[in-house]
């Protein structure tokens, strides 16, 4: 069962949405979704629909109400307890937990890619404003409130992890949409400022400080808060760490302009690989069996240099997050596949030379091997003519 919370309160089971009543009956079941698994007096329930003037028959009104509601949910869904009721639901059945657990997965993730794809995801079960069809009721506007508040949060700091991997030419339309929706939140109006500044737009970006600093002399009497002003005094005089300052990639995992051929299939598996990890943020080792000769360091050079160019962190040997390549897994390498988190483990191996524990290691943790095919003749003679 999906219970919804950020839009219109829906309830839905296997893909069906369920008759929940009317306003004051569904305004009932917001609040027991809200303590999801935890008493709600009846007290409680009669305040969030009547407030300081509930008629005589709130008691039993509030039993009828929460009659229709354990008719259509199940009794075992909602259970009555001394002076109160208690809805049982997972928190992954419950959209607005779930947009918490993400957003925690994002706050903790240290490559930028993984955390504006998780904050994405997390944004993505948003399907309007929190209960919007339950703003009549004081006490649920106030509990939507909490949620609008992370929503916002989560939005302003997906569009700090995409200015971090160099994404502003994208982000300037966004943030101008943003800005001209919430002029006064001097957030977005910095990360606007930031976004025209690298994108080579140093005029628009002082305009763009000019505008939100007049506004909120002319709306509120203030100045602009000390960081915006930081901010401005930075883009006025070029300040070098207003830059995007990137990770280099790896010496030893720079392709260095040798060619590459013959194995774009095989990079696209990679790239495939991370894509799915970004978007799960589970940890996952994938391994490159082939002889010597086979390319094999050569396709991981390649895959280290595309991601890196897609601003997500390569590593050489361990890391907690990004991509990390282990090149020639050897048994030194073995205790680093028992690493968790948004993280791409890729190990190449010879299948014939490597020793049983390295085999016996790819078997057990490899979430999928790829064995790459000799190259063709033609493909041979590009490497020999470049």
């Amino acid at each position: 069962m999906d219970f919804r919370l950020l839009g219109p309160l829906e309830v839905v089971n296997l893909e069906r949405a369920l008759p929940i009543g009317g306003p004051k009956q569904r305004a009932v079941l917001a609040q027991l979704l809200l303590r999801a698994n935890r008493l709600v007096s009846v007290d409680r329930l009669i305040d969030s629909v009547w407030g300081e003037t509930p008629p005589e028959t709130a008691r039993n009104t509030i039993q009828t109400y929460v009659r229709h509601l354990r008719k259509t949910l199940g009794a075992a869904r909602v259970q009555h307890r001394a002076n109160g009721y208690l809805l049982v639901a997972a928190s992954a059945e419950i959209d607005a937990h779930r947009f918490t657990a993400l957003l925690v997965l994002a706050r903790a993730a240290t490559d930028p890619a993984v955390a504006a794809d998780t904050y994405r995801d997390a944004l993505a079960l948003w399907r309007g404003g929190a209960l919007d069809d339950l703003q009549d009721f004081p006490a649920v506007r106030q509990e939507a409130g909490r949620f609008e508040a992370l929503r916002a949060a989560a939005l302003e700091e997906r569009i700090g992890a995409d200015l971090d991997l160099g994404r502003q030419a994208a982000l300037v339309p966004e943030l101008e949409a943003l800005v001209a929706e919430h002029p006064l939140r001097e957030r977005l109006q910095a990360q606007l400022m930031t976004a025209l500044y690298r994108s080579g737009r140093q005029a628009d970006a002082l305009a763009a400080y000019r505008r939100v600093s007049a506004l909120l002399r002319d709306e509120l009497g203030l100045n602009p808060s000390p960081e915006l002003q930081l901010l401005h005094a930075r883009i006025l005089r070029q300040d070098g760490t207003l830059d995007l300052v990137r990770r280099p990639l790896p010496a030893e995992l720079n392709p260095a302009g040798r060619p590459f051929v013959g194995r774009v299939a095989d990079l696209d598996w990679l790239r495939h690989q991370w894509s799915e990890v970004a978007a799960l943020g589970v940890g996952r080792l994938v391994a490159i069996a082939g002889p010597a000769g086979s390319g094999r360091t050569r396709l991981l050079r390649e895959f280290a240099a595309t991601m890196h160019a897609d601003g997500v962190a390569v590593h050489a040997g361990t890391a907690t997050s990004g991509v990390a390549i282990l090149d020639d897994l050897e048994d030194a390498d073995l205790p680093l596949l028992t690493e968790v988190g948004p993280l791409l483990y890729v190990a190449s191996y010879d299948p014939v030379r490597a020793n049983p524990r390295v085999r016996r290691a790819i078997m057990e943790s490899a979430g999928a091997v790829r064995e790459l095919e000799p190259l063709s003749r033609a493909e041979v003679a590009q490497v020999v003519v470049r």
